[in-house]
């Protein structure tokens, strides 16, 4: 099978794709966030993870990528909710309440402890500053973000990453 060669250049002679394919990194912006935090609120409410990133064209898309520990210390462990929200906005379809995890882990005695994460590509159509943050509510009893057990002392982070996509 041959190589083929743009324009008559070597491979390592090309440094970009041509213009107008859309598709490239911008600029990534992340936060690692380390807090422990609780929630029984039965409506959404921020996790205090946010991320600000400025588009720097209206046609391009902001991937948003979040990883999370998630943990409960009684038999509740379906009731909760996640969503984006792009500024005051709420990214989830209309109808859906976010990412719902289906099952954690068995019932235990004390505390479970579930990894998580979340993913959404948006089209903000904005070149202004823009905040994302991670939402949740909790159906019933009380749950944890940032807590890898019952010992507060240690904090599992939150990373949430936004990256700026040409359109």
């Amino acid at each position: 099978m041959a190589i083929i060669k743009p324009n008559n250049n070597t491979l390592s002679a090309i440094t970009a794709l041509p213009t107008g394919l859309g598709g490239k990194v911008l600029q990534v912006v992340q936060t690692v966030d380390t807090t422990n935090r609780s929630s029984n609120s039965s409506s959404f409410v921020t996790t205090g993870v946010e991320v600000s990133i400025t588009p720097s064209a209206t046609s391009s898309k902001v991937l948003l990528m979040c990883n999370w520990s998630l943990g409960k210390t009684d038999d509740n462990r379906r009731n909760h909710a996640f969503t984006f929200n792009r500024d005051s906005t709420d990214l989830t379809p209309s109808g859906v309440n976010g990412l719902h995890n289906p099952a954690m882990s068995p019932t235990e005695a004390s505390y479970s402890l579930q990894p998580m994460s979340m993913s959404f590509l948006d089209s903000p159509s904005s070149t202004s500053a823009i905040t994302y943050k991670l939402m949740w509510k909790v159906n019933a009893g009380t749950q944890y973000l940032g807590r890898r057990g019952q010992d507060t002392n240690h904090d599992a982070p939150t990373i949430l990453t936004a990256m700026e996509i040409a359109g």
